[in-house]
């Protein structure tokens, strides 16, 4: 489970570095990929990372914030599932309108987020057989 970690940590510190040097360009590829994949498959993801999360929290040194990310992912799918496709799609089209400034203030909170929870994960080196 900590692959999974060390992996989903990689892969918000390059999403968080894509936005940070080019924000235009990224803002402009990630809306209509939004719109092409069905939310019910955004659902079914976001639960997938919900339970990954919740397993991999037993490997972490302090599992609180594994936890906190896995219930968000959660509701995240629960909230995809259960809400008006219209209600969702709104709340898509408000989050891409906003200013450049608010996705680097997001996306610092992200590239903190990845920090921390690489941070989280035990070092081991196996040397030899």
């Amino acid at each position: 489970m900590q692959y999974f970690l060390y992996i989903i940590s990689i892969f918000w510190i390059l999403c968080a570095a894509l936005f940070i040097f080019f924000p235009k360009k990224v803002k402009k590829i990630f809306s209509p990929i939004l719109h092409v994949i069905p939310l019910w498959s955004w659902a079914i993801i976001a639960l997938g990372v919900a339970v990954l999360f919740w397993l991999s929290a037993s490997v972490v040194a302090n599992p609180v914030l594994v936890k906190i990310l896995a219930i968000i992912a959660a509701i995240k799918g629960v909230l995809c599932l259960a809400m008006p496709k219209t209600f969702v799609e709104k709340t898509w089209n408000w989050f891409f309108n906003r200013s450049i400034s608010w996705y680097i203030a997001a996306v610092v909170l992200m590239l903190a987020l990845a920090i921390c929870l690489l941070s989280q994960i035990p070092y081991q080196i196996s040397i030899g057989a």
